[in-house]
């Protein structure tokens, strides 16, 4: 009799949330997709960052990436798009003023991602952060090209949902970085599949 009690409440339980519309799975993918409707419209920054990059790395500057954004820096190494001309941030001693940092900015980390940063804008490096849009304020002061990712008011899971929503951003980066370095006759190494 206990176990039939629990499966009633969990069947209410259950039934009492889907009342109350999408499940927070479809939430979560709905907050995802509205973060990538916003790429698009925030294509000319977008645009503008890929392209001062390509000129930089065309120039002979190595291109770094890093971040706050757990396991964003190996989807750059290894996965988005093939790029393979990338190197690891690890500190800004390390970077040289033709240098680009792309930076992944975890929702809550942007006063220590602003230090970090700031760091490597002193030495002379163009700083590329993507995160989120409530902290665009926060990190400006500290980058060249902050793309911002907005997941709506009310998503489940809201940071990881603007993590992977930075993820899509860097994607659409890449591909506008080699556009950029194609533009100007270069290139740029792609693996076809990691």
């Amino acid at each position: 009799m206990r176990t039939v009690r629990r499966w009633l409440y969990a069947a209410g339980a259950v039934g009492a949330f889907l009342a109350l519309g999408a499940t927070p799975g479809e939430r979560v993918t709905e907050g995802v997709l509205a973060a990538c409707t916003e790429l698009r419209a925030a294509r000319a920054v977008r645009e503008a960052a890929a392209e001062a990059a390509a000129a930089r790395f065309v120039a002979g500057g190595t291109l770094w990436v890093g971040g706050s954004i757990p396991g964003f820096a190996s989807e750059w190494l290894g996965r988005a798009g093939g790029l393979m001309p990338l190197r690891a941030f690890q500190e800004a001693a390390a970077v040289g003023p033709g240098d680009v940092l792309v930076y992944g900015s975890l929702a809550g980390a942007a006063e220590a991602d602003a230090a970090r940063l700031r760091q490597v804008r002193d030495c002379q490096a163009l700083v590329v952060a993507i995160g989120p849009a409530a902290e665009a304020e926060s990190l400006a002061g500290a980058v060249s090209f902050y793309l911002p990712v907005a997941v709506p008011a009310g998503t489940p899971l809201a940071g990881p949902a603007t993590a992977s929503g930075s993820l899509a951003a860097l994607w659409a980066f890449t591909g506008d970085f080699v556009a950029g370095c194609t533009r100007l006759g270069t290139m740029p190494t792609l693996w076809q599949s990691i």
